[in-house]
């Protein structure tokens, strides 16, 4: 099956929405090359939230040369849970060619710094009262 066509695209939503999707979607990154291809899975990766998939992505990102993808890698991790080792990718990212992308890190980097902060004890997070 040939995932960069339409047909393709159809199969990763299916992937994506099945049960093992994590475990599907990652293997089938690995094993194509083709960049259009990788960035449809990374897209199709970024509903699932889970520590395997952002330690996926940050290992990616490290590894991409390519300007769309990473920034592809990029908008996927701002939709996974904040963590303060993603800061340094945010930080990068404002500076990406791609105003959406530029967009995505610069929302993602508000919860990432404040968890840090509260993780160092610098605040203290508090329900607002009703």
């Amino acid at each position: 099956m040939n995932l960069s066509s339409l047909l393709g695209d159809t199969l990763i939503q299916l992937l994506a929405n099945s049960p093992d999707a994590e475990a599907v979607l990652l293997g089938l990154y690995r094993s194509h090359e083709q960049r259009e291809v990788r960035i449809k899975l990374i897209k199709a990766a970024k509903s699932k939230t889970s520590s395997t998939i952002a330690s996926f992505l940050r290992n990616e990102f490290a590894a991409a040369t390519d300007s769309r993808l990473r920034g592809a890698i990029l908008r996927a991790l701002a939709a996974q849970n904040p963590d303060p080792a993603d800061r340094p990718l945010f930080v990068a990212g404002l500076q990406h060619n791609d105003a959406g992308v530029a967009r995505a890190c610069a929302v993602a980097l508000v919860p990432v710094t404040l968890h840090g902060w509260a993780a160092a004890g610098v605040v203290r997070c508090r329900p607002v009262a009703q």
